[in-house]
Order: C-alpha cells, then structure tokens, then sequence
C-alpha cells in the first residue's frame, strides 16, 4: 500500500515536471487538445517501462485515477458491508477508525448525521477484522493524492480562495480513507 503511494508521488511529479516544461518551452498558458494527447503518449511510453509497474500487480499508471478508483471502490464495498454504515458515514472513516483492543468484537467508528437533526455524532459499527485491511490500504495508498489535495487546498486558501470555514471543511474530508484519485494538471 506504501509502495502504491510510493508510485503515484512519482508519477505526479515527473508528469507535472514535464507538463510545466512543455509550458514553459512553448510560451503558453495552456496547452491544446492535440500537445496534451502527444505529450500524455510521450510519458506514458516513459513510464511504462518503470519498475513500479512490474513489482505491483496488475498496476497501471493514471493520472486521471481509474487504477485507484477501481481499488478505492473494493475497499469502500468491504468496509460497508461489513460495518453496514451508509455513504457519508463510510466517508467519515479512516485507518485510525477501526479499534479491536476493548472487544472481542471488533468496531469502526465514525460521524453519523441519521436521528440527530443533521448534527454530527461520533458512532461505532460492529465490524470484520477485513474493515482494518481494507481502511489501512484505501488511506495508505491515496497518501500521494491526499498531499496533492492538501496543497491545492492551502494555496487556494492562501491565494484567499476559500473562506476559513471551507477550508477547514475540505481539510477534514482530506482525512479519509477515501479522497479523489483524480489529479488535474
């Protein structure tokens, strides 16, 4: 799961270094349909031949997240049907959610808005030990998207962007388990 994060952090990195070169070497602001498609094949024949490719399984390269997603969405059907916790309640969890040192059941935690007149409530589910595994690989390996996002989210904030509120509202969704895998340039 580090190893996938590991990757990702590359991947961005060489693709914006390339991307801003590209920018840079053209003297414009944007670049069309046609140079992103040409400089997008140019790197993904780079990137093809790295070896993060062949030590992680069935692992493909994407900026736009679909690798990711794919393996963001199995862990997110684990957790809940295991937890039976809904949507927003699975989007408030996080590797530290799970606890199993008090019971011999084990539990997951997180914030549930249901009965509470909208309000916020901190609330445990009865879990599998399978929710760990999954909760552990879904945050671990969106590390590298996760501090991209913190970044936008800072600069958009100090470039007064967003207002206090909004920022501290996207910065704790940034705390999932489960945040965009989609990276824009």
């Amino acid at each position: 799961r580090h190893q996938i994060s590991a990757a990702m952090e590359k991947l961005y990195t060489y693709q914006d270094e390339m991307h801003n070169a590209k920018l840079k070497k053209l003297r414009v602001r944007a670049l069309s349909r046609e140079q992103m498609s040409g400089l997008n094949d140019r790197m993904s024949r780079i990137t093809r031949k790295w070896p993060e490719r062949k030590t992680i399984p069935n692992f493909s390269f994407d900026r736009g997240g679909s690798w990711l997603n794919t393996l963001l969405k199995m862990c997110f059907i684990c957790v809940g049907l295991f937890s039976a916790a809904r949507k927003e309640e699975l989007l408030s969890m996080n590797k530290e959610s799970y606890d199993d040192s008090l019971a011999a059941v084990p539990k997951v935690s997180g914030f549930s808005t249901k009965g509470n007149k909208g309000e916020r409530v901190y609330t445990t589910w009865n879990t599998a030990p399978i929710t760990k595994l999954a909760l552990e690989l879904a945050f671990d390996s969106m590390q590298a998207a996760r501090k991209y996002w913190l970044d936008q989210l800072d600069d958009g904030y100090q470039n007064g962007l967003l207002t206090k509120e909004k920022y501290n509202a996207m910065q704790q969704d940034l705390e999932s388990a489960f945040v965009s895998s989609s990276i824009p340039y």
